[in-house]
């Protein structure tokens, strides 16, 4: 069985019902349960670079979706912000500076 990614806990009370509770704003209370930014951007890196793993691998996009627990999307995305990230060409790009044109054909 693959290692999963931590299941978060749902939330079972809006931020607008805790505040009321509690005597404070909505918007305070999204920021004290917020994740924080470099919690966020360390997980993120993490995700990215095992999609990376998957797929020189060799597994498919499907197969990376379903070990990370994610859609074929989200996994395109992953390995679309991870070369650029590490400033690997994106494949397919630049084709029309590689082509020649039609005779008679401007290039453009």
């Amino acid at each position: 069985m693959s290692k999963r990614e931590p299941v978060r806990q749902r939330r079972t009370r809006t931020a607008r019902e805790l505040a009321e509770e509690h005597g404070v704003s909505p918007r305070y209370i999204r920021r004290v349960v917020a994740e924080s930014r470099e919690d966020y951007e360390g997980r993120a890196a993490v995700r990215r670079e095992r999609a990376a793993a998957l797929r020189s691998e060799g597994k498919t996009y499907r197969e990376i979706a379903d070990e990370l627990n994610c859609s074929t999307g989200t996994v395109g995305r992953l390995l679309h912000e991870h070369r650029e990230r590490s400033g690997i060409p994106q494949p397919g790009r630049g084709r029309r500076n590689t082509t020649t044109p039609m005779p008679g054909k401007a290039a453009s």
